[in-house]
């Protein structure tokens, strides 16, 4: 007998109904089961009466009975399910063909059927995407100072409920901290790390006060111009890389103020001067930010944030790499001329010494000591004068 369709018809009773073949009424089974008037017939009802009982119980203990999943270790057991979600499965089950009945055991019809459904419908893990190196903790070629790593066998699935005391991430932006689950997602390879230099300001540059300027920044090996919704999508989904394999995102530029070029003490990150989110694609490789109400008279450190589209820094394959974003440090003064001829106050002996053997350089004014650069120059609270003219929605 070939099954070319199943329809389905459930209620509390369990009443199916299966073609080909007409849908019999409760008098005509009747009348099947006792050979009727045709007894032809009547064989062909009872063959469909038989085949519907034995699919039912395949269904019933499939969809009634308490099952677990075949592999215990991937998923905690399989609770009874809600009645809607018995239904679905049903008609998954006779949506396939009477191949069904011939399985060797209910476990088989378990394996072939319930599993993948399982699995989608109750985020169970895939034993394909299992990371089998996660379950060593690395100390197997032990190094001085190196620590264990934490060790998993279902990829962290459920790692959040080791910190109960912290709320999921759920795509919101917590200050108060929280976990969030979601995979880091596709890695690129090392030939397809991305980068950044900004080319203005530029390292040591001097701009005047309060005018309006526009920072850039050329990128590579970065699709830009995707962001998600910071407010509901905030890290709420795997990094992922375009056609050839570069990282899909988007880029932000901060601009802190410093006490000076040399600071070496930490800055406050939740004080910038400014914050602009790059959220427009790249043009012929170019980044900008239009800082429209200039800044005060202060020395600042420009740095970049390359994202990918949920807003999560991004994710390269090897550990030992150059810097993915660019910082560079630069002068504001009265007049816009370097600070060695400006009244610019708190400049150090050791600075205004610097800067007045560059004074000859207007266009790019100041670079810093050599103990100030990228490495050593990340400093101070500096002036709370925080930008809040974009909205949050443009991380």
């Amino acid at each position: 007998m070939k099954t070319s369709s199943f329809i389905v018809a459930l209620t509390l009773g369990l009443f199916v109904t299966a073609t080909p073949g007409p849908i019999m009424n409760g008098r005509q089974i009747s009348e099947a089961r006792r050979g009727g008037k045709n007894p032809g017939k009547g064989r062909q009802a009872g063959v469909r009466i038989k085949w519907f009982r034995n699919l039912r119980v395949a269904a019933h203990k499939i969809i009634f009975i308490r099952l677990r999943p075949v592999v215990p270790p991937l998923a905690p057991p399989l609770p009874k399910l809600p009645l809607k979600i018995r239904l679905q499965l049903l008609e998954e089950i006779l949506e396939t063909t009477e191949e069904i009945l011939r399985l060797p055991s209910v476990r088989t019809i378990q394996s072939q059927l319930l599993i993948p459904t399982y699995l989608e419908r109750y985020q169970a893990l895939d034993p394909k995407v299992i990371a089998t190196g996660f379950a060593n903790n690395g100390q197997d070629v032990p190094e001085a100072g190196q620590v264990a790593s934490l060790t998993s066998s279902n990829n962290f699935i459920n790692f959040c409920l080791t910190v109960p005391n912290l709320p999921i991430t759920n795509g919101k932006q917590i200050t108060t901290g929280s976990c969030n689950p979601a995979p880091m997602g596709v890695i690129p390879s090392s030939d397809n790390m991305p980068s950044a230099k900004f080319t203005f300001p530029k390292n040591g540059d001097t701009i005047k006060a309060t005018t309006a300027f526009t920072i850039s920044m050329a990128v590579k090996n970065f699709q830009t111009g995707a962001f998600v919704n910071a407010q509901e999508n905030y890290f709420a989904a795997p990094q992922q890389v375009n056609g050839q394999g570069q990282i899909i995102g988007h880029s932000h530029v901060v601009v802190e103020q410093l006490t000076a070029l040399d600071q070496t003490t930490p800055t406050d990150p939740k004080t910038f001067a400014f914050f602009k989110g790059l959220n427009a694609a790249a043009q012929n490789g170019i980044l900008t930010a239009d800082v429209t109400n200039g800044l005060p008279s202060g020395f600042y450190k420009l740095s970049s944030i390359n994202t990918a589209a949920n807003h999560q820094p991004v994710l390269v394959p090897i550990a030992q790499h150059g810097s993915l974003d660019d910082a560079v440090y630069f002068t504001i003064t009265d007049n816009g001329q370097p600070a060695a001829n400006a009244a610019v106050a708190s400049v150090s002996a050791t600075t205004a010494s610097t800067t007045s053997a560059a004074s000859s350089k207007t266009s790019t004014g100041t670079p810093p000591p050599a103990n100030g650069g990228r490495g050593g120059g990340r400093g101070g609270k500096g002036r709370r004068m925080i930008a809040r003219s974009d909205s949050a929605r443009a991380l």
